[in-house]
């Protein structure tokens, strides 16, 4: 990403970000302000600060979590399954 050019810049000579980073602070600054009055929702965030792309990000998280977490409930149960109910493996020893 192609750095931005600040001229407000506290240091006077004008700080170079990127444009992620610009939306990154944006966003704290946002949620920092309004953390008094709960928890901050990402629509909200994305209205505020007209960041559109902001807008399908819990959606698009909660379905990514969803599948690995079934992903891993399907591994768990072929496990078993393949195992069978009583693994004839010894117990480990205790250790001291």
């Amino acid at each position: 990403m192609e750095p931005r050019h600040h001229a407000s810049h506290p240091c006077g000579k004008g700080a170079m970000l990127s444009s992620t980073a610009t939306y990154a602070l944006r966003a704290m600054l946002y949620v920092a302000r309004h953390e008094a009055e709960g928890p901050v929702r990402v629509g909200d965030v994305a209205t505020a600060l007209d960041l559109p792309f902001l807008a399908p990000l819990p959606p698009v998280v909660f379905a990514a979590a969803l599948a690995a977490w079934t992903l891993a409930c399907i591994g768990l149960a072929w496990e078993l399954v393949r195992r069978g109910s009583v693994d004839d493996r010894p117990l480990p020893a205790k250790m001291e």
